[in-house]
């Protein structure tokens, strides 16, 4: 059981209601652009799932809602009784071990890598679809794009991210 984390609801959101859901289940590129155009609460969806993105990338990086056990000394009730100091020397020691362990820097750089391919690739899709000239070709670009990111944020943890028993580290090895 997962411990839930803003970047993880995040996560599950962008990579099955959006990407899997969305961005993969079309099979003609007229139905992809009509759904990348579709007004949600007044907001093309192709700017939701940029935002949602966005919003990611950004997550990865604060420890208060992302992915990392920092978030725990100030949820868990035994590091109340700590005073304001002691619990930012331990969250310091905590982020700085979660970063290196986690891979925070790589998996982060990772994200913004595929994140920046696909948004790259749907915004030639879109823009082909504003001419009239849309292809299979394009829209199978935008879903490979789209398939490279679900598997990295499938890579994600799916709450916050706790160090592995030496139990399951042993196993892994």
């Amino acid at each position: 059981m997962a411990l839930p984390c803003r970047a993880a609801a995040l996560r599950h959101r962008l990579k099955h209601e959006y990407l899997t859901n969305t961005v993969c289940s079309e099979t003609k590129p007229q139905k992809l652009l009509k759904s990348m155009l579709y007004l949600e609460k007044g907001v093309p969806r192709h700017q939701i799932i940029r935002d949602l993105l966005e919003e990611m990338r950004e997550l990865m990086c604060r420890p208060e809602v992302g992915f990392s056990p920092v978030q725990l000394l100030e949820r868990l009730q035994p590091f109340a009784a700590f005073s304001v100091d002691k619990r930012m020397v331990l969250k310091k020691a905590v982020q700085k071990q979660f970063a290196e362990e986690f891979g925070l820097a790589a998996r982060t750089a990772r994200l913004q890598g595929k994140s920046e391919r696909f948004v790259c690739v749907l915004d030639e899709f879109l823009n082909e679809g504003k001419s009239g000239s849309l292809a299979n070709g394009s829209m199978d670009e935008v879903q490979a794009a789209a398939r490279e990111l679900i598997i990295e944020l499938g890579d994600l943890p799916k709450g916050i991210w706790l160090w592995p028993s030496q139990e399951s580290a042993r196993r892994d090895t």
